[in-house]
């Protein structure tokens, strides 16, 4: 197991590793130290922030992973196209873009992979052809070269952290079963920043959100923190595609194994179930992190032991297959799309608050 995935068992209360604790509760208190002054130096206006002439949107969270801000972004996206042209500024995470501190302008013809870019990234831009993307650290230069590509609106991707780019509506994305993140700081939990900071939210949106009952839990609880409007949201399968090119509208009767790289698996191995599946093995990963050809190997023979008769990963996981001949198992992704299912007023609200702004930045 790595140091990754032993901290992560830490978090989540499946180990219990009382001196690892400690340690990490000590760089915890320093890192929450760190984000409150980094907020209260922006809060002063002791660091620059660059406006640009058209509307920006960011969404955001205050824990590390798993909240849906990538299927949020291509829900987004597709629902804003009819109305302009969309750029999408992405960080690139652990890509070798972000380590070289360049810059991507995403195009059809680039020779693009997900090392490169980074595995989000990839994925918006298979995804989403008619936007455009542009991959670093620099957002706010990437924000002027949206401009030059004549884009009408920006998505700010994991905008609410990178404070030194103007946003005209900030978006904050929540777990609906960990709205912060265990209750500490990075690493010894998941929060990245204060929930205080949610009162600056325009739109708070509860993603995994199980029913009713459960979205009025969570927006009473949030109340503490924000008055914004709120949407609930979840992850609605649409089947699974074998890399063969077959479509599975379910898995009844399917013995599987699946892994993954993400922030918070348990809602994806959920959706396996929604699907009538049976998880037989289960193979998490870092998140971000790929797999090597000769573990995927190991794990298809281990699978096979366990009865299973596919394998199934997310598209996230997808895009970073290695070259896989010769499994016993097929291969398949999962296909799922973020839908509203609670405040939908609130969503068209949303939209037309930005095509609003779109029109408005057009006159001036």
């Amino acid at each position: 197991m790595s140091a990754q995935g032993y901290i992560v068992d830490i978090i989540e209360g499946r180990r219990k590793g009382i001196f690892l604790k400690g340690a990490l509760l000590a760089a915890s208190t320093l890192f929450e130290v760190g984000v409150k002054l980094r907020n209260l130096a922006f809060d002063r206006h002791w660091f620059k922030i660059k406006r640009i002439d058209i509307p920006v949107i960011s969404i955001g969270n205050i824990i590390a992973g798993g909240t849906g801000k990538t299927a949020f972004i291509q829900r987004l996206a597709r629902d804003l196209r009819s109305m302009g042209k969309v750029s999408i500024l992405t960080r690139g995470y652990r890509s070798e873009i972000e380590r070289a501190g360049g810059s991507l302008h995403l195009i059809e013809q680039s020779r693009i992979t997900p090392e490169v870019c980074g595995d989000e990234a990839y994925l918006l831009f298979k995804s989403l052809p008619d936007a455009v993307l542009f991959v670093g650290k620099d957002r706010a230069l990437n924000a002027e070269r949206a401009v030059y590509h004549e884009a009408d609106v920006i998505l700010l991707d994991d905008g609410m952290q990178y404070r030194s780019l103007h946003r005209d509506i900030e978006i904050v994305m929540l777990h609906a079963d960990d709205l912060y993140g265990k209750g500490f700081y990075l690493p010894r939990g998941y929060l990245r920043d204060s929930p205080k900071r949610l009162q600056e939210a325009g739109v708070l949106v509860i993603n995994h959100v199980h029913d009713l009952n459960h979205f009025h839990a969570i927006e009473k609880e949030l109340r503490k923190w924000s008055q914004a409007p709120v949407i609930g949201t979840r992850m609605v399968p649409g089947g699974v595609e074998l890399l063969s090119g077959e479509h599975l509208r379910d898995l009844k009767d399917r013995k599987i194994g699946v892994f993954c790289g993400l922030g918070k698996p348990d809602s994806f191995f959920n959706t396996l179930l929604e699907l009538g599946g049976e998880i037989r093995e289960k193979w998490i990963l870092p998140d971000h992190i790929g797999v090597a050809r000769e573990e995927l190997a190991h794990f298809a023979e281990r699978c096979v032991e366990r009865g299973c008769d596919i394998l199934i990963c997310s598209e996230k996981d997808g895009v970073k297959l290695p070259p896989h001949g010769n499994l016993p198992l097929p291969i398949g992704q999962l296909k799922a799309e973020l839908q509203v299912v609670t405040g939908k007023e609130v969503y068209q609200t949303l939209l037309r608050s930005i095509q609003k702004r779109m029109k408005h930045e057009a006159v001036d």
